[in-house]
């Protein structure tokens, strides 16, 4: 483990139980960043003590309670650093930040706020993921809520800096223990819903179960919840937590609501508040597209793809913006009357995914273009019925509901 070169020493601590599958690689991954390590089981039945002891850590015991920021707690007052890492056994400090840990311990070394610096998690690569990781000790912090616990001072939570450079991978999950392991958060969180909390707290612990439920509806409204709750939290709205509600709540009122006039006013929400956020762009360019508001549309997608350019855009999410911003000008294009330019970016979104949708639209784009010989292969392509001539490729393909109402009216034109 680490002698600290600034005169700071650091204090792993983590909650365990059952983690032997994971835990070694964990405890890798931080031993030469930290100067000691806490483990604190809850009743692990594996060789989860025996691994943690042959790491040098210091092993606690303490009987489960359902009650996560208990067992925090806990953990905690074996501590003696200055700092507290705060990590899961089935999470790794990756090398980068590994290398980058100690310019890290440097530069905070005279903080005085009471704050929690957050470390983004790498799992899903999608909106950012950010993890209570590490505080100062000894300010008489302690963890609050059942479960997804946060460091907090006489109750009220420690307020959060992102660390863009400091990053934690986190282990797959099989999809059988995690379906079990929601459905076990969700008990919690129902179960700290039912009890006083901040609008703030209630945000995330609404924003919490829309994660672990699986019915679209209610998921909807859990989300509804918690933007409600955050909107009354009178946050700054740049929070990257509200970023994580708006970004699956403009997606669900797209697809169960189908309501985009809603969508739409989410979308500017999010664009007010998050104006370096491709996604942001792209969704409100697909919005004002459906309500047929071609010029807006065409330019939030200009903007969207712009910010593109950005490298440390997600992968996830430059993918999907690119796809679905290139294909909704190229649908502007054909809508316009401007037939080769949506014919040449249709086709190359083709060449990179090859999907039925897009044959589809090809189909549809070489309609308008008068080919009926390249309208029917793309219909083929698309897997779709055969079609004996025109007048039945035009019908079927109307058919389909994948169209803009403006679209459709294209289609009344071609009858």
């Amino acid at each position: 483990m680490m002698s600290s070169s600034v005169g700071m020493r650091v204090s792993a601590c983590l909650i365990v139980r059952n983690e032997s599958a994971h835990l070694g690689a964990c405890l890798t991954s931080i031993q030469s960043v930290v100067d000691e390590i806490i483990v604190v089981d809850t009743g692990s039945t594996d060789d989860t003590v025996a691994i943690a002891q042959s790491y040098g850590a210091q092993v606690h015991h303490f009987p489960w309670c359902d009650d996560f920021a208990a067992a925090r707690n806990h953990s905690l007052q074996f501590a003696t650093g200055d700092w507290l890492l705060i990590i899961d056994a089935d999470e790794y400090l990756t090398l980068e930040s590994q290398s980058r840990f100690p310019a890290f311990l440097k530069a905070i070394a005279q903080e005085t706020r009471q704050v929690v610096f957050n470390f983004r998690v790498l799992a899903s690569g999608e909106q950012p993921i950010l993890t209570r990781a590490f505080f100062r000790n000894h300010q008489g912090a302690q963890f609050v809520g059942r479960v997804h616990e946060w460091p907090a001072i006489n109750g009220k939570r420690l307020p959060g800096i992102a660390c863009p450079g400091l990053a934690l991978e986190h282990a797959p999950i099989l999809a059988t223990p995690k379906a079990l392991k929601q459905g076990y958060y969700r008990q919690l969180i129902l179960k700290t819903l039912q009890e006083p909390l901040s609008p703030y707290d209630r945000s995330m612990y609404f924003k919490h179960l829309a994660q672990v439920e699986t019915n679209p509806n209610t998921i909807h409204q859990a989300y509804q919840s918690a933007l409600s709750a955050f909107i009354d939290s009178q946050s700054p709205l740049h929070d990257p937590h509200h970023l994580n509600i708006l970004v699956p709540l403009i997606r669900h009122t797209l697809l169960v609501n189908s309501n985009v006039s809603q969508a739409l006013v989410l979308c500017q929400a999010l664009t007010t508040a998050f104006p370096h956020f491709p996604e942001g762009w792209m969704y409100q360019g697909y919005t004002q597209f459906w309500l047929g508001h071609l010029d807006e549309a065409a330019e939030a997608y200009h903007q969207a793809l712009q910010l593109l350019q950005d490298a440390n855009v997600p992968q996830p999410v430059q993918q999907r913006t690119h796809h679905i911003s290139r294909l909704g000008l190229a649908r502007i294009d054909l809508l316009q009357n401007r037939i080769a330019p949506g014919i040449a970016t249709l086709s190359t979104l083709y060449t990179h995914n090859p999907s039925p949708e897009l044959a589809c639209h090809l189909a549809h784009a070489f309609v308008l273009g008068q080919d009926m010989s390249q309208a029917l292969s793309y219909w083929e392509k698309a897997r779709q019925p055969a079609c004996e001539n025109p007048t039945d490729l035009v019908a079927s393909l109307r058919a389909l509901d994948i169209w803009s109402p403006l679209e459709r009216l294209s289609f009344t034109e071609l009858s």
